[in-house]
């Protein structure tokens, strides 16, 4: 069956010669299968030196790669999921494909040896229904980064609550600084700001999405699902020329350069700073929804994770690659690829970069929420949920109207 291939392979094998789902050819070279949606080249690199170290292991094993557009992720996976060819491993986090759980799709890895080498706290958010469907690699936060060299000329501190956050916006834009970069042109960027906010809250809602899912309940019934919207659309208010013209990596030079004193986004963009602006002084801060500031947690949760198919006719394989990925010296090798905070046991000492020392205070602080903990949509109400988000930032209808069209259009997928 033909492969559904988009934008990079790292290792091509003929297709005459592989088996659908990954497979042994007549060399005795058995291939894995495998899809991401990792843009970040200092990922798709990590990834590459985490195959190469276990190849050199284990020679009689290649792997086959895709990497998808994140917008077109999904449907390429259901597509090849449908055609019978689904491949070995499969990037995501459990929680948010529930409905191919459901359908028999992932396989339960519950009881495999990577499991002992996790911290302890990352396994629930890979678990659905008592079982292990994932592997946790690395933690996500998501939030504001900021230009220490704007806020220390003009004397400003970390805002602290909400209230504190929007006197902060007003009070640059009466500098003549624009308050936030917004990347607005890639859409996805507009739901990752008002997760940035929406995680913060979760907590107190943990069954929300499960009950809307179910039908039992509606936004409607969450007041704190339209408070959200409206800081989210207060945060868009401040607009810093062509915001729905700007893509990811101008508004990250905005800020980095001091054009802008903020930008939201997730700490997977660690990375993209640290290779870009090296000489850049940028810090990162939970963003304050309460009033309360002791309610203002950083928001923590698996970024990347791994999943493998219930199909796959190798899952000693996989789950021996899981093992050796998930290792302290395989977690040590992706944190320095990456720049990001693996969720392996036992790292031990390790140095981490400024922006990032930011995240860790807070988790040695124990001042943080899981985000993934409570259950999310499955994949098909999570793709229009996202996108109703974006069209809700560029609205200028009313937060009561907005919320009824949320609810009707989930209705309507549901």
């Amino acid at each position: 069956m033909k492969r559904f291939f988009a934008l990079l392979m790292i290792t091509v094998i003929a297709a005459s010669a592989v088996f659908a789902a990954g497979g042994q050819d007549s060399s005795g070279t058995t291939t894995i299968s495998v899809i991401h949606y990792m843009g970040e080249l200092q990922k798709r690199d990590g990834l590459k030196q985490l195959i190469d170290g276990y190849k050199a292991l284990h020679p009689e094993v290649e792997f086959e790669v895709t990497a998808v557009e994140t917008s077109n992720y999904l449907t390429t996976l259901k597509t090849m999921i449908a055609a019978g060819d689904t491949p070995d491993i499969i990037f995501g986090k459990p929680k948010e494909y529930t409905d191919l759980i459901e359908a028999g799709h992932m396989a339960d890895m519950t009881g495999a040896s990577f499991v002992e080498n996790l911290d302890p706290g990352a396994v629930p958010s890979v678990v659905y229904k008592g079982k292990v469907y994932g592997l946790p690699v690395d933690l996500q936060s998501i939030g504001i980064y900021y230009n220490k060299d704007v806020f220390a000329a003009k004397g400003l501190d970390i805002p602290e609550t909400w209230s504190e956050l929007v006197a902060l916006c007003d009070t640059l834009e009466g500098e003549g600084i624009a308050p936030f970069a917004h990347p607005y042109k890639d859409g996805w960027t507009v739901f990752v700001d008002y997760f940035a906010d929406e995680y913060v809250v979760r907590a107190d809602y943990p069954d929300m999405y499960e009950a809307i899912e179910a039908g039992t309940k509606s936004f409607a019934d969450y007041p704190h699902f339209k408070d959200t919207l409206a800081r989210l659309k207060k945060r868009a208010s401040y607009n810093a020329g062509d915001d729905w013209g700007t893509d990811n990596g101008t508004a990250q030079n905005m800020m980095a350069t001091g054009k802008a004193a903020m930008y939201i986004n997730g700490s997977w963009a660690i990375g993209d700073f640290l290779n870009n602006f090296p000489e850049a002084s940028i810090g990162y801060f939970p963003l304050p929804a309460y009033e309360d500031a002791s309610m203002n947690k950083m928001p923590i949760g698996v970024d990347d994770a791994w999943m493998a198919s219930a199909a796959s006719e190798n899952m000693d394989i996989v789950l021996d690659f899981f093992k050796y990925i998930s290792t302290p010296e395989a977690a040590m090798q992706w944190m320095k690829a990456t720049s990001t905070i693996s969720l392996s046991a036992n790292i031990g000492d390790y140095e981490y970069d400024a922006i990032s020392q930011d995240i860790v205070d807070y988790l040695e602080a124990g001042d943080t929420t899981n985000f993934h903990e409570p259950m999310l949509f499955s994949s098909a109400l999570e793709d229009v949920y996202r996108n109703m988000i974006v069209e809700a930032a560029a609205s200028s209808k009313d937060l009561d109207t907005l919320v009824a069209e949320f609810d009707k259009r989930i209705d309507e997928v549901r």
